[in-house]
């Protein structure tokens, strides 16, 4: 028998990381510090998982979106992780339902107040994952659909990033400032890119984790975010690409600017666009929101 073959339902550390969104680095780092999840050892050193530690894993990468903590979770233990996620999901009556109602059927003004409330009553990053992320998909599809017009979008998306913008300078003026002319994150969009929902979100989630994000805004060219880059060279670049500009010239753009700037700048591009693109040498790709903020939080 080979020594080196698992259990039944049995994962490594490769295939958990794809199953949570969870970073190899992060796994590693609550096991030492929480001792979970367990690990079971091969001969040859490598860890396994069971599937039981998976499903807990996946329970706290979700409760982390409504703005639990790791060190809040983990020594709780499996059982009481998951009786945790079963009262967030209980409390859960699909606020998005009302939101699209009024968004696609109201005026777009009156978004505000409405958002404003769920963030009152769930918390920032509750609201951004439950209620804008699902609203911006259903904007989209309403549109597709010809059940909204490209006027309507347009003013939706534009009071969506008003609602992001405000909540973020809210928490950045009652923080720390943050050294005159300095930022940890500059955020744009390549030209003919003129997307900025993206751009918003991921400034917000990374005031949320204490950073001081930059927005260059959209539709910048390359030479521009080189400049930017060079001019604030402790600043990662993060890119968002729209399923309407991701393609080649995206691609030709990311290994562009990975040549331009410092080795030592982290180039970050995520988006509908990057969905299923080549990896490109140098530059990490965000599979989605919480994929970001593992990101921010290591």
């Amino acid at each position: 028998m080979d020594a080196e073959k698992p259990a039944a339902e049995m994962f490594a550390i490769g295939e958990v990381s794809a199953l949570t969104s969870l970073s190899p680095h992060t796994i590693r780092a609550w096991e030492r510090r929480y001792g979970a999840p367990r690990a079971e050892r091969l001969p040859s050193g490598h860890r396994r998982y069971p599937a039981d530690q998976v499903a807990m894993l996946r329970a706290v990468a979700e409760l982390q979106a409504y703005g639990y903590r790791p060190s809040q979770l983990l020594p709780l233990g499996a059982a009481a992780i998951e009786e945790k996620l079963e009262q967030e999901r209980g409390q859960r009556v699909a606020p998005q339902a009302e939101v699209v109602e009024s968004a696609l059927t109201g005026h777009a003004g009156d978004l505000l107040p409405l958002l404003e409330h769920w963030i009152r009553e769930k918390g920032i990053r509750y609201t951004l994952h439950e209620v804008i992320v699902p609203l911006i998909q259903r904007i989209g599809e309403a549109w597709v659909a010809k059940e909204i017009d490209i006027r309507q979008e347009h003013q939706l998306s534009e009071a969506l990033q008003d609602v992001l913008r405000s909540t973020r300078l809210q928490i950045l003026r009652h923080e720390a400032q943050a050294p005159s002319g300095s930022c940890d994150l500059l955020l744009a969009t390549f030209s003919g890119e003129r997307h900025g929902l993206g751009l918003q979100m991921l400034a917000l989630l990374a005031a949320l984790e204490g950073k001081h994000p930059l927005v260059l805004g959209v539709d910048l060219p390359l030479e521009e975010i080189v400049a930017a880059s060079q001019e604030n060279p402790q600043a990662a670049v993060a890119l968002s690409v729209s399923s309407s500009t991701g393609g080649p010239m995206t691609d030709t753009n990311l290994i562009s600017l990975r040549e331009l700037v410092a080795d030592s700048v982290t180039i970050l591009a995520g988006g509908s666009g990057m969905a299923r693109r080549r990896q490109i040498d140098g530059v990490f790709v965000l599979t989605d929101l919480h994929n970001f903020e593992e990101w921010l939080r290591r």
